[in-house]
């Protein structure tokens, strides 16, 4: 007998018709069963029939057929031009994974950042991972503020990074699940702009932490006078509870850059 394929099964199911086949000549033709959710009817000549006579009995049974639906969002035409944001769903023949679940609701986060919800969009239920995200996406983190003090240094002297902005900050709200607590930490980029060094574009992460002479920990050596728009990331990853229900988000990033017109190395002049 041969077997149908999982994705032609997940066709099938997905119309509402399940052709089991029985032998080369007889079918058994399933259909969802009206009373029973997840169930589906099925109706044909059981494998027992008389080969040589043709008769056959017929037989109605109720099968069972395990799935979940899977929701996923997808981009559509919006009715007044465009492109808005949709949702569809899959159906599977087993539970969707944390992992399957989760990044349907990070995609979808991350597209709502760039387009509008569909006038006629079924919107899925929350679930403690959107309402984390969501909150990640309210608290506002912090923004480094690039600094080397005094100022302006003469050239071969050490530039100490400071970026006046934490790197760890813990956030709690209530949510429908309960109270969420978030924890976002960040790892530290640097671009010294400095195009005599032997960095191409951004350093790190960082393994020391910003602070001023002598204890900073992020340091940089000028060898040629100038100004440089010194840029500092922060690449957050945010771990987050609900009860006994927690995950992890990253992706999040926050940018400053040294105030106009940067920072000053400056040659020093031979004392007289």
């Amino acid at each position: 007998m041969r077997r149908l394929s999982s994705g032609a099964l997940l066709v099938a199911l997905s119309l509402g018709i399940l052709a089991l086949p029985v032998n080369a000549s007889h079918q058994r033709v399933c259909v969802p069963d009206a009373t029973t959710p997840g169930a589906y009817t099925c109706r044909g000549t059981d494998e027992g029939h008389d080969r040589g006579g043709g008769g056959g009995r017929l037989v109605t049974t109720t099968t069972t057929y395990p799935y979940r639906e899977l929701w996923r969002p997808v981009l559509r035409p919006h009715p007044d031009g465009g492109t808005c944001l949709d949702t569809e769903t899959v159906r599977l023949g087993r539970e969707p994974s944390a992992t399957e679940d989760f990044n349907s609701e990070m995609q979808f986060l991350r597209l709502l950042r760039s387009y509008s919800i569909c006038p006629d969009a079924v919107l899925p239920t929350t679930t403690p991972q959107i309402e984390a995200a969501a909150f990640l996406e309210r608290v506002g983190l912090p923004t480094p503020q690039p600094h080397v003090a005094p100022g302006r240094l003469p050239v071969g002297f050490r530039a100490y990074l400071e970026t006046n902005a934490p790197t760890t900050q813990t956030f709690t709200t209530d949510t429908p699940f309960g109270p969420l607590v978030l924890t976002a930490t960040a790892e530290i980029y640097v671009d010294w702009d400095d195009p005599h060094d032997d960095i191409d574009g951004w350093e790190g992460p960082m393994s020391g932490q910003p602070g001023p002479y002598p204890d900073g920990g992020i340091t940089h050596l000028y060898q040629y006078d100038g100004l440089y728009q010194i840029a500092v990331r922060y690449a957050w990853t945010a771990t987050w509870s609900i009860g006994d229900v927690s995950g992890t988000i990253d992706g999040v990033e926050t940018t400053g850059t040294y105030p106009a017109p940067g920072f000053e190395a400056y040659s020093r002049q031979a004392v007289g």
